[in-house]
């Protein structure tokens, strides 16, 4: 079925680029078999033209979809975040810079399912603040909780995501241990740890602060069965790991590509990446059922120096929560974050010229 023409807006009297959602238009798909991290299909998804909303004032960073809503991070935006409601295509901003460049908020985690929350992590103000959905979407941006001095966790934190029974799932790069996963009580205390950094040559002699910069990745997290998928940044790898009789249990530690990379020789957290290295995942989500994680695999060089071709892709991997791949899906736009409503709908933002929201409806 043929789509719609895509028709970005642009303002060009201010700062602010226009946003298009697209919703999909219905294909049959076409299926080749491939053979990646296994035997697996490509999947297509096609996407048309809806109406505009102004939204971005740079290119997006994070993207999830909650209770009809799509929360943005973007660098460039006022605020950390933005919530769009879709219904009633209304933007507010929220979010806590801090007092300094190295104060953020991180993502505890965007959904809870009962009451709808966001939680965040502030760093170096060490605190938890928690937002109410629907007072964001009211326009009404003040936390309805925060929590201070979480202060209990001696190292960077790279990923969080909400455990059971009020506690973090964290990967992470500990003063005091060489894990690389932790499982914090509700004052970042560790109540258990477990993992390890890939092996190899290259590696072994790197300490561990440059091991975690070089293997970072996009965390997904399944509380309900204490299972979880690292999806590496810098290369095409990834871990899987579970919660187990009290311990945490690395299943899987993939490497298909190598990071090609430097490291200071006076500073361990300087890591310097060749023009030549492919870059792994750009950004993951998750349903109940599945974990996806979205691919580039190209390098500086295989773009010419376009940063914007080399943070943007249209493979999405699709892992059952022991990381198994089940197949990669091959959408007809490039993306450079995405989020799943479920297994059928993912959101998705192009960068690449005017940033724009797409709707994709997912087919076998």
């Amino acid at each position: 079925m043929p789509t719609s023409e895509l028709t970005p807006v642009m303002n060009k009297t201010t700062t602010l680029i226009s946003l298009i959602i697209f919703l999909l238009c219905a294909c049959n798909a076409s299926k080749e078999n491939k053979r990646e991290f296994g035997y697996t299909t490509f999947k297509n998804s096609f996407a048309s033209s809806n109406k505009a909303f102004d939204v971005f004032l740079g290119m997006p960073v994070r993207l999830e979809y909650i209770s009809n809503s799509l929360i943005i991070r973007e660098p460039q935006a006022r605020t950390l975040y933005k919530i769009l409601d879709l219904e009633s295509g209304l933007v507010s901003e929220f979010g806590e810079k801090g007092r300094g460049p190295n104060e953020m908020l991180l993502p505890i985690s965007f959904s809870d399912k009962v009451q709808f929350k966001f939680n965040g992590y502030c760093f170096d103000l060490k605190k938890i603040i928690t937002y109410g959905i629907d007072s964001l979407k009211r326009g009404i941006n003040r936390p309805i909780q925060i929590l201070s001095n979480i202060d209990n966790f001696s190292g960077f934190l790279h990923r969080i995501e909400k455990a059971k029974n009020s506690t973090y799932f964290v990967r992470a790069h500990s003063f005091d241990s060489s894990s690389t996963f932790f499982l914090l009580d509700e004052s970042f205390k560790t109540i258990i740890q477990g993992g390890k950094y890939p092996e190899g040559e290259k590696f072994n002699n790197l300490e561990n602060l440059s091991k975690s910069l070089i293997f970072q990745g996009n965390l997904v997290y399944n509380k309900e069965i204490e299972k979880g998928l690292l999806f590496y940044s810098k290369c095409k790898g990834y871990e899987a790991f579970e919660i187990y009789n009290n311990e945490i249990i690395l299943k899987k530690q993939i490497l298909e590509t190598l990071p090609d990379f430097e490291v200071s020789d006076n500073n361990p957290g300087d890591v310097m990446y060749s023009k030549d290295n492919k870059d792994g995942f750009l950004c993951s989500s998750s349903t109940d059922n599945y974990a996806y994680a979205l691919y580039s695999g190209k390098s500086y060089n295989d773009t010419n120096g376009n940063i914007m071709d080399l943070v943007h892709g249209n493979k999405i991997y699709k892992f059952n929560w022991d990381g198994d791949l089940v197949s990669i899906i091959n959408l007809d736009r490039n993306i450079n974050v995405f989020t799943c409503v479920n297994d059928s709908v993912f959101y998705g933002i192009n960068s690449e010229d005017e940033p724009y929201i797409l709707k994709f409806s997912i087919t076998e």
